[in-house]
């Protein structure tokens, strides 16, 4: 057990603020079905916010509070990221979509909403998997794919540690300079 979880609970894991365009509410009244086709589904959701109370009692009402870790704002992302399986992103609206890239740094498959930003980060099929808000069917398919097909899984795995090196801070730097560069150029 590492933070209190089974070594065959099969984790999805979701780092976002609690407020209306993160879609927590999409998570969680997908859970029902999910919790009926992979008993041994979690959820870490990290982070904190206005809607917290609200998602809180929406998985109680649900009767899904019982497979949800709410745990709060949290410094070892990283290694929650390393024990959880999935990555999940149902996000209505993202720039730079930090939580998912930093998922795909420690290797997870992502299924996220298709928007702006996500659909730059993931490529479908290759280092995870994109679907139309709202659509739980897609959602659902997805996860359950990546749950029963470990060597889809794995493969993900490999590719989005490669590909998250394009989002490191060395090449942000480099990238940023020049621009720098051509503008100071252009006068």
């Amino acid at each position: 057990m590492l933070y209190g979880f089974a070594y065959d609970d099969f984790i999805l894991v979701y780092t976002a603020e609690f407020i209306k365009r993160k879609n927590h509410e999409f998570i969680v009244k997908n859970l029902v079905s999910l919790k009926k086709t992979i008993p041994s589904i979690k959820v870490i959701f990290c982070g904190r916010g206005k809607l917290l109370e609200e998602i809180k009692a929406l998985a109680k009402n649900l009767e899904v509070d019982d497979v949800i870790c709410f745990a709060g704002y949290r410094k070892d992302v990283n290694v929650l990221c390393g024990i959880s399986d999935i990555c999940v992103a149902p996000s209505f609206q993202e720039g730079l979509p930090l939580g998912v890239v930093e998922a795909l740094s420690c290797g997870l498959p992502c299924v996220a909403s298709r928007i702006r930003g996500q659909s730059d980060v993931i490529e479908e099929g290759k280092n995870g998997f994109l679907f139309e808000l709202d659509d739980s069917s897609t959602f659902q398919e997805k996860i359950k794919l990546l749950h029963d097909d470990k060597n889809l899984a794995d493969k993900i795995r490999t590719n989005n540690i490669e590909k998250s090196k394009q989002y490191s801070v060395e090449i942000a730097v480099k990238d940023t300079a020049k621009i720098y560069e051509e503008i100071l150029n252009k006068n």
